[in-house]
Formats: structure tokens, sequence, C-alpha cells
């Protein structure tokens, strides 16, 4: 059963106050949602890894790759990580058009890069900052996540988030994130948006759960999000 929660409303709010985003919303994604309390006791045994990967822990969901524990920059499931603008490879202290690296200081315009989906490339920021086989998700591995794991709002270790759990037992938490624009951040408390491999410099893909609603949209590829790595 999908539920959906009109959290949206909130999110505009938040981008008319100059954030530079447009609004995440263009698709949503089956999954099963209910919400729960602080359980860190109960899930610590599921939330366990299953392997590593060059140094970097990964839980088998019965699905076409293995998604880390946690994000790039921790090695916590609930902590945030690190936070980056769609394929720049390192974190930053401000997040605009005017630092973006694909920015040419001269014109203002914003260069193109040769790939749309750079999961695997120099561009990736999980496959350098981790190595080996670990690199950014594409779409299609979000919409599998989201799609064959049932979620729920959940709060981990005191930090909200959600709990994705496959057939087979094993779950997946992703904490709420928000994203970072010019030196602020935004929407920590109520949703999580986590880059894909997939779109432009100008604009790319991002997933974002806000609560019990999990959408794919468009964001401005220079606002700082987080990345949860997979791993064929």
């Amino acid at each position: 059963m999908k539920k959906i929660i009109n959290y949206i409303l909130v999110f505009t709010a938040i981008l008319t106050v100059g954030i530079m985003l447009n609004a995440c919303g263009d698709d949503e994604v089956d999954s099963t949602s209910d919400s729960t309390e602080d359980n860190a006791d109960k899930t610590e045994e599921q939330l366990s890894k299953t392997g590593t990967i060059n140094g970097h822990s990964y839980v088998d969901l019965g699905l076409s790759v293995k998604w880390a524990t946690c994000n790039v920059g921790t090695d916590n499931p609930e902590e945030k990580g690190s936070f980056f603008a769609w394929a720049e490879i390192e974190e930053k202290d401000s997040y605009s058009m005017e630092t973006y690296s694909f920015r040419d200081p001269a014109t203002g315009k914003i260069r193109d890069i040769e790939y749309e989906n750079i999961s695997g490339t120099k561009y990736d920021a999980a496959r350098v900052q981790w190595g080996g086989s670990w690199r950014m998700p594409t779409r299609a591995e979000f919409v599998e996540l989201f799609s064959n794991c049932s979620s729920q709002d959940f709060k981990y270790k005191g930090v909200s988030g959600m709990l994705f759990t496959a057939s087979n037992g094993n779950c997946v938490f992703l904490p709420l994130s928000g994203e970072k624009y010019n030196g602020d951040k935004y929407g920590g408390e109520y949703k999580g948006s986590y880059w894909t491999s997939e779109g432009n410099t100008h604009s790319a893909h991002p997933f974002c759960i806000t609560y019990s609603v999990n959408q794919t949209g468009v964001y401005s590829s220079w606002n700082g999000l987080v990345i949860r790595p997979v791993s064929d």
C-alpha cells in the first residue's frame, strides 16, 4: 500500500526562500511505509554488514547491486557524511553556481562534461573517495531499492530517516540529510536528498526521501547532496 503524505508543500515553501532548486517530485515509487520510534537495539543485527569492499561495508538486500551501509564521508549509518555538488569529487564549504567547478568564471556559464551517467567515472565521488568497485547509484538502482524493499519512517540512534527491509530480512538505513546551498543546510529535519549518477552539469537527478514519499526529481547540479554508494 502506498501512503502519500503532503510534505511536498513544505518542500515547495522551503524552495521559495531562495534555494534555487527545482521541486523534487517527478516520479513517486511504490513502497510500504510505517512510522516507528527509535529502535537501534532491535535493528542492530539486521543493519550489520554482509561484507566489505575496499574497507567499506555493504549489505546484501538480494538486489542487483550491493548497497553500502553508510554514506560517503562516514562509517556510521546514522551520520549524513559528506556533501557533494553533482560530478564534483571533494566536499567544500559553500555550494552555489558561483562555486561550482564546472562554471566558467569568465563567462559565468556552466560547461558540459562528456557523460550524462557519471557512475564509475572520474566525476563519481563514491568511486574517487572509496575506490574499488564502489560507485554512485543510477536512478534505476534506487527505483529497485524502493520498489523491492518495504520501507518505514525510522529513528536510528536518535536520527530520523527511512529503513528499507529486504525479503531476506536484511535492511539498510538512509538518514534524512537535507541539502546544502550557499553554506547553509536545508530540509534535514524532514527530507533526505541523495544524488544518483544521472544528469548533467546544469541539472541532475537525485532520489528524495520525504518520510513516506519516495520521489525522483531534478536539482540544480551545484547544490550539495549526499551519496549512498553501491557496488556490482
